[in-house]
């Protein structure tokens, strides 16, 4: 198995793209930790986990600058190092620009830019003392062609790109 023993954080890992990755992985081999900001659905993705590793949901709003550091510390202080960071939370929206608030965009923006950007830089540190570690950073299609109703998204898909 590629992936035994390694230790391997994902967010947004409730749905989707997260979901399915963690379930590889998991099956794998990998110790995988599960962060999304719905305990529930974490749980409900761990319960169909099938693999020799263990499992550690972390429940995480990826803008929380203080929970990032702090979840970064928990599985730290469990595993001794994070191999690979999967940054795969993301916010979506569909609406007209004269209709969508300000808020909204403001959050798209925090969630899907900033929500990978505060994670990488809280695990470089030990990667980069390892000389070891890989961060992946899932994003879209829609951050090079845009698409419509989805104004806020593409802008924070290709920043995320940048």
């Amino acid at each position: 198995m590629r992936f035994r023993d390694s230790v391997i954080w994902i967010t947004g890992a409730s749905s989707g793209i997260g979901k399915k990755t963690a379930k590889q992985f998991h099956a794998e081999g990998a110790h995988i930790v599960f962060s999304a900001q719905r305990e529930g659905d974490l749980n409900r993705v761990v319960d169909k986990c099938v693999g020799p590793g263990d499992t550690v949901v972390l429940p995480l709003d990826v803008v929380e600058e203080s929970a990032v550091s702090a979840t970064t510390g928990e599985i730290l202080a469990r595993f001794g190092q994070i191999d690979i960071l999967v940054n795969n939370a993301e916010l979506m929206q569909r609406g007209r620009i004269v209709e969508t608030n300000l808020d909204v965009y403001r959050r798209i923006i925090d969630v899907n830019f900033f929500g990978p950007l505060m994670p990488t830089k809280a695990v470089l540190p030990s990667m980069l003392d390892r000389k070891a570690g890989q961060v992946v950073c899932v994003t879209s299609v829609a951050g090079k062609y845009g698409s419509p109703m989805r104004s806020g998204y593409n802008a924070a898909k290709l920043a995320a790109h940048g």
